[in-house]
């Protein structure tokens, strides 16, 4: 707390506590995959513009083969 308290230049207490939870708090899920809704997300904001993109799946583009493989592996632990 008191190093961050130096670095941000302030004592505020509240302050101070709620910017460690927020340092705490994962922001990044464990093993690194996408989330298929981002991907449909993205395939309608496209879509209009090429028809062929409506028609696509995440694995389409993507191929999380090696991710998984690494996380059997317990790479991620």
């Amino acid at each position: 707390m008191a190093i961050a308290g130096r670095r941000l230049r302030s004592a505020n207490r509240e302050l101070l506590e709620r910017q460690q939870l927020c340092a705490k708090d994962p922001v990044f899920a464990k093993v690194p995959l996408p989330a298929e809704q981002g991907f449909k997300l993205v395939f309608d904001m496209l879509a209009p513009r090429n028809p062929k993109i409506a028609g696509l799946q995440m694995e389409d583009v993507f191929d999380a083969s090696f991710v998984r493989e690494l996380a059997e592996k317990g790479f991620f632990k």
